[in-house]
């Protein structure tokens, strides 16, 4: 999490593959918003491999994309 004067923006927000489907993305990201009611919820995630329709049940809004690369020397 990084909070901010306006903002909490959840970032890397995982949950290993045997638990997935039981609601615990969910309610972690539902425990920032309750503890940051004052605050503009950001989410960071993974445009590939991400629970799309979860976001939209919560309220999400789409903002854009964001690239980050790796240069690898050899």
């Amino acid at each position: 999490m990084i909070i901010k004067e306006y903002t909490a923006e959840i970032d890397g927000l995982m949950v290993h593959e045997d638990f997935q489907k039981k609601g615990i993305g969910r309610r972690l990201q539902k425990s920032v918003m309750d503890q940051f009611k004052d605050k503009t919820i950001i989410l960071v995630a993974d445009g590939e491999d991400t629970p799309k329709e979860m976001y939209r049940r919560q309220n999400y809004q789409y903002l854009g994309k964001q690239y980050n690369l790796l240069k690898i020397y050899e």
